[in-house]
């Protein structure tokens, strides 16, 4: 999960930088850190159709919990990637190579300090109550969504890595210093709501891709021209073998590292 979802995701924005950028062609719209962008963007495969056939399918829980790992934390750190590269991206901003590290390791680091020290402060808390259910649901909730503001509004690192550190260590820790039945019903509540903000961001999307296709097709300046539902294609697949060789890349560590815990 680890390699997937840090070396993994910086593998495969470059690799699709390079096929957005000269492959396909868009290297005179966007130079290499543009590409860098959309591919960072890219590069966190979303596992939510493949999470839903494994549960029909009855697979193990842990098999799942490793692609619902990697899905989390492959996506804070896209989101990383896409900060420090956008901003390279725009240049006005003055930033440097050595400027936008530092801030990979600000974004990065602090957000998973950050994350794992609102937990200690949360498991105390929540030690302290015995069984009022509700209690632990608010605290669990409005703790996540703290997590996400003081990150981004006040300390200025990543959000996104912050809560995801946050959840984690909850998974691990938080289980065994609550009562069973609060963490039943915590577990229930955060995933109806998973599921109903995944169900909206989908319906969101879906209808501005729309709206965005009928106005441009009442235009006379087109945004998408036809050689771009080619390239589409193109990047659909460059996308799929991207990720094939990212993986090829790094399974002689994954490997390694599998015999060295089996030993």
């Amino acid at each position: 999960v680890v390699l997937l979802a840090g070396p993994g995701v910086l593998i495969g924005a470059v690799l699709l930088a390079f096929g957005f950028n000269y492959i396909v062609g868009y290297e005179k719209e966007f130079n290499m850190f543009g590409g860098l962008t959309f591919g960072s963007i890219c590069s966190a495969t979303d596992t939510v159709a493949v999470l839903a056939l494994l549960k029909e399918m009855g697979t193990p829980k842990n098999f799942n919990l490793l692609f619902e790992g990697e899905n989390l934390i492959n996506d804070a750190t896209a989101m990383v990637l896409m900060i420090v590269f956008s901003g390279l991206f725009k240049g006005g901003s003055g930033m440097t190579l050595f400027g936008a590290i530092l801030q990979f390791l600000r974004l990065s680091v602090g957000g998973a300090l950050l994350g794992g020290s609102i937990f200690l402060v949360v498991i105390i808390w929540l030690r302290r109550i015995v069984k009022d259910k509700i209690l632990v649901i608010v605290i669990v909730f409005v703790s996540a969504n703290l997590t996400f503001y003081f990150a981004e509004f006040v300390f200025g690192v990543s959000g996104l890595l912050s809560v995801v550190c946050f959840g984690v260590m909850m998974a691990m820790h938080a289980k065994m210093r609550m009562n069973p039945e609060s963490a039943e019903m915590v577990h229930t509540v955060i995933s109806f709501i998973q599921f109903c903000l995944e169900s909206i961001l989908f319906i969101i999307t879906g209808v501005y891709i729309g709206v965005m296709f009928i106005n441009d097709e009442g235009t006379t300046s087109h945004t998408l021209v036809p050689s771009d539902y080619t390239n589409m294609l193109i990047f659909y697949v460059w996308m799929n073998l991207a990720r094939w060789i990212m993986i090829l890349i790094l399974l002689p560590s994954g490997l390694h590292g599998l015999e060295s815990h089996n030993v």
